[in-house]
């Protein structure tokens, strides 16, 4: 029954019933503490994250991210079944830069980099289909990059990892409802402060 929670919550954050989600979440997450599957329980933080993600409380998102992570490092594993762990610091990468706390969103960005690292070549372009199996992961990658370049000002450089980040979106639509709109408000920040409006409207 923990799952079909899981399954409830998941459509309600679909739907931006957020509220309602979390509380399917919530009952999810007590079952599996209950029977002991720490596994499923960190799948269930994860989704409590993208769902207060969405309405914008980062804070909170982190420690539920935070909590995936340690899971992770107790049963030394690389990830969950819904997700890698490149993709939990890529969220929190992300959370961090929306709290003001860009040098832990570097350093988020970072670890998410080293594992993916496998999928790079020198050129810093993504290897054949491989990674199609790592899109969610790669959006966040140069979304994130986009974003603390935007920090720093190199706008070119920022609007071509927004362009690189752009082509994720496409190949992971199941992910689509948490990032295209947070993406499309970003890229239009950044034509704003390189004065293109018109590209900012569209």
């Amino acid at each position: 029954i923990a799952n079909i929670y899981n399954g409830l919550g998941y459509n309600n954050c679909a739907a931006e019933n957020f509220e309602k989600a979390n509380e399917y979440y919530n009952k999810a997450l007590i079952i599996f503490d209950r029977i002991k599957e720490p596994v499923y329980a960190g799948e269930t933080l994860y989704n409590m994250a993208l769902n207060v993600m969405l309405t914008n409380e980062y804070k909170i998102a982190s420690q539920y991210l935070e909590q995936c992570l340690f899971i992770l490092k107790i049963l030394k594993r690389d990830g969950f079944r819904i997700c890698n762990i490149s993709k939990l610091f890529g969220l929190l990468a992300i959370c961090y830069y929306r709290m003001g706390k860009i040098y832990s969103s570097k350093m988020n960005l970072q670890s998410s980099m080293q594992y993916l690292d496998h999928l790079y070549t020198t050129d810093v372009n993504a290897k054949g289909a491989d990674r199609y199996l790592w899109g969610d992961d790669l959006f966040l990658c140069h979304y994130n990059n986009a974003l603390l370049l935007m920090e720093d000002e190199k706008y070119e450089e920022a609007l071509n990892e927004f362009e690189n980040a752009q082509e994720y979106i496409v190949a992971s639509p199941g992910f689509q409802f948490f990032s295209v709109t947070q993406y499309c408000i970003d890229k239009a920040t950044l034509y704003r402060r390189m004065g293109r409006e018109a590209d900012a409207e569209q």
